[in-house]
């Protein structure tokens, strides 16, 4: 779908900003997706992704959600709109990345290595997989503002995210197809994204603890957003919820497929969890509730998590007589 909507000349570009992303230093790899033509050829007509203000109060709806966190839906064609969101939140990742000071610049190598291995498939140039044995990168030493990047990592997240969804798309068109090459490479890709989006948890968090509970916290709270306002209200996690419980037979039959990629996958969404519970602890949720469960669960944050990381991990193993819940019960990624 990219590919016939931009064509080949802007693919090549892509290509080559995938390798740069995964083999160049941060300001390198910043260099390259600000000189390349990807970004002004393809927003042309589109509105502008630059950091906003919300105009007014956030709700607590998805709208709401996108308004708090500066993400804008475009309305274009979706494969351009796509690109364009991808290689802006890329780019947005490595001008934070570059600004670090030198011995902090490479941390979080998992996220560069995400969006790269998306640009990559994208643009169909094959890029090493992410290595799970690779330790995750410690934080809160940042020289970053913790506001802004408690912003900018959310961006960051919801273009991996809607990334995420495009791969399983992929892997549901292959599975149909009977194109075993493919559904190997959209797995592949999907654990790529899972892994890049647990390092996003650490790269959003990376700031004392004192930071989230006197600035960032309260940002979330009444009378700066309505009650109840979480990450929770996340359109694209709400999709992809859905999207991986309408595929929950296709997952079944790759487990016995597949079965390197699935259990690669597996271990990709236990550490989304195992990072999320980790930040989480790491503000103080592993006693108090998060911002919406604080009106309406006697669950701590992390207890909360745990609840939502039971139920999603069955979404990749076949359905059980005693499995009772929906999309809705169980929730996006918060």
């Amino acid at each position: 779908m990219v590919r016939a909507e931009v064509g080949p000349a802007i693919m090549r570009e892509v290509a080559a900003c995938a390798v740069a992303i995964a083999t160049r230093a941060p300001d390198e790899a910043l260099a390259a997706l600000r000189g390349r033509p990807p970004i002004d050829a393809v927003r042309a007509g589109f509105a502008d992704g630059r950091w906003h203000s919300a105009s007014k109060r956030p709700e607590t709806d998805t709208k709401g959600h996108d308004a708090f966190f500066r993400i804008q839906r475009i309305a274009g064609p979706n494969g351009a709109v796509f690109l364009y969101s991808t290689v802006v939140a890329a780019s947005l990742f490595h001008a934070e990345r570059a600004a670090e000071p030198k011995k902090r610049s490479r941390c979080f190598g998992a996220v560069a290595a995400g969006f790269a291995a998306l640009l990559g498939y994208m643009a169909g140039v094959a890029i090493a997989p992410i290595d799970l044995a690779v330790e995750p990168a410690p934080i809160g030493a940042s020289s970053c503002e913790p506001a802004f990047r408690w912003i900018v990592g959310h961006q960051v997240f919801a273009a991996l995210t809607q990334g995420l969804i495009m791969a399983l798309h992929e892997f549901e068109t292959a599975i149909a197809a009977g194109d075993d090459e493919a559904v190997g490479s959209a797995l592949a890709l999907a654990a790529d994204l899972l892994l890049a989006s647990a390092a996003a948890f650490r790269f959003a968090c990376d700031f004392p603890p004192e930071a989230y509970r006197d600035v960032i916290r309260p940002s979330m709270m009444p009378p700066h957003v309505a009650e109840g306002f979480s990450g929770l209200l996340s359109y694209d996690h709400r999709y992809l919820v859905q999207l991986l419980t309408r595929l929950r037979p296709l997952m079944a039959a790759a487990q016995a497929r597949f079965p390197a990629g699935h259990a690669r996958l597996t271990l990709a969404l236990e550490r989304v969890y195992d990072d999320h519970k980790f930040i989480c602890a790491r503000f103080g949720g592993a006693e108090a509730p998060s911002l919406r469960g604080r009106t309406c669960s006697h669950l701590s944050g992390v207890e909360q998590l745990e609840s939502y990381e039971r139920a999603r991990s069955r979404l990749l193993h076949p359905i059980n007589r005693g499995d009772r819940f929906s999309a809705d019960s169980i929730g996006p990624i918060e």
